[in-house]
C-alpha cells in the first residue's frame, strides 16, 4: 500500500475505490489503459438464448432465426449489459426476442435484416415486465444495389389483356444474371428493402379516343413455379387515365418499396386500352430501375 493506493499486477485500487488497469491514477470509476476484450460468440443454430456472458454474437443460420434474451431478475442486478448481435446471413432475418412480459424499448421484439447489427444495452429495471432493454443502435447493410433496364421497341399489347412488360437493353446492373429482359422477371440477389419503379409510355392507333391502362408489379409471380418456397404473392397497382385528345399518348408511373428475401421475384405487368375503342394499343417506351434500400 502506497499512499493509499493497493497494487495487484497491473491493476490498482485507490482509496476512492476507482480501479485503473494499467495506471496508477484512474480518473473514472474504472479505467483502462489498453484493450479490452468481450465474448466472442459464433451461432450457426436458427434459435439460440443469450447467456449471461455473451457479449458479442455473429449469427450464421440456415433459415430466418430466433435470438431470446436473458430474463430480467429481480434478484440480480444487470444493469448496464451490453449485447452486440450481428446477422451475417445473406438470405435470412434475424429477430430477437424478450422473455414474456419484458420489452425492448416499446417493444418485445426486433427483427435484424441481412447484415445488420445491433447493440442492446439492459436498463435498470430489474423485473420481470415493462422496458427491460434499449436499443442503442441498430447499422444498415452497407449493400448497394442498382438495376435500371429500359426499351424503345414499340410493342402492341391487345386491348383488355394483362401482358408481362419485356425490356431490350440492360442499362445498369450491381449483379449480371437476375433480370430476363424479354419478361421483365426480376429475381432479388440479396434479401432486403427494395424500391421498384416502373415507368411506361403508350400510344393508341386512333385519335378522339378515351382510355385507361393499369401498371401492375407482381411479387412472387406463381405461375409456372416461379415462387420460391414459402413465399406469399403480392401485387401492387397505379392507373393512368388517357383523356380525348388528338394525340393519344401518355406515360404512367408506379413506385412502391417493397421487403424481398434472396430468391424472391418481381415482374411488371400492364393492361392497355381496357375498353378504349381500339383492339390494341402500343407499349413505345419502357423503364424499371430497382435500388436497395436497406
Amino acid at each position: 500500500m502506497v499512499c493509499g493506493i493497493a497494487f495487484t499486477n497491473a491493476q490498482y485500487v485507490a482509496q476512492d475505490k476507482t480501479v485503473g488497469v494499467n495506471t496508477a491514477l484512474p480518473g473514472s470509476t474504472v479505467q483502462v489503459k489498453g484493450s479490452i476484450a468481450g465474448e466472442y460468440t459464433s451461432i450457426s443454430a436458427n434459435t439460440y438464448t443469450l447467456l449471461d456472458t455473451d457479449y458479442y454474437i455473429n449469427w450464421s443460420g440456415t433459415a430466418d432465426g430466433t435470438f431470446t434474451l436473458p430474463t430480467s431478475s429481480a434478484t440480480i442486478d444487470k444493469t448496464g449489459r451490453l449485447y452486440y448481435v450481428t446477422n451475417k446471413t445473406d438470405s435470412f432475418n434475424l429477430t430477437i426476442n424478450t422473455s414474456a412480459g419484458e420489452l425492448i424499448d416499446d417493444k418485445s421484439t426486433i427483427t435484424l435484416l441481412p447484415f445488420q447489427s445491433a447493440l442492446l444495452v439492459k436498463t435498470s429495471l430489474n423485473a420481470t415486465s415493462g422496458i427491460t432493454y434499449r436499443l442503442v443502435s441498430i447499422t444498415r447493410a452497407n449493400l448497394a444495389y442498382i438495376l435500371s433496364v429500359s426499351s424503345s421497341s414499340s410493342i402492341p399489347y391487345t386491348q383488355g389483356i394483362a401482358e408481362p412488360l419485356g425490356f431490350t437493353s440492360n442499362d445498369l446492373n450491381t449483379y449480371a444474371g437476375d433480370i430476363v429482359l424479354g419478361t421483365g422477371l426480376w429475381t432479388c440477389p440479396a434479401s432486403g428493402i427494395y424500391r421498384i419503379e416502373i415507368q411506361e409510355t403508350g400510344r393508341l392507333p386512333g385519335t378522339n379516343v378515351s382510355a385507361h391502362r393499369v401498371i401492375y408489379i407482381n411479387k412472387n409471380y406463381n405461375d409456372g413455379g416461379v415462387t420460391p418456397a414459402g413465399s406469399i404473392s403480392e401485387q401492387y397497382y397505379t392507373m393512368t387515365i388517357l383523356a380525348i385528345s388528338s394525340l393519344q399518348t401518355s406515360g404512367a408511373t408506379a413506385i412502391v418499396t417493397v421487403p424481398m428475401k434472396k430468391g424472391q421475384t418481381i415482374q411488371p405487368f400492364g393492361v392497355l386500352c381496357n375498353g378504349c375503342g381500339a383492339s390494341t394499343m402500343s407499349s413505345v417506351n419502357r423503364k424499371m430501375i430497382i435500388t436497395r434500400e436497406y
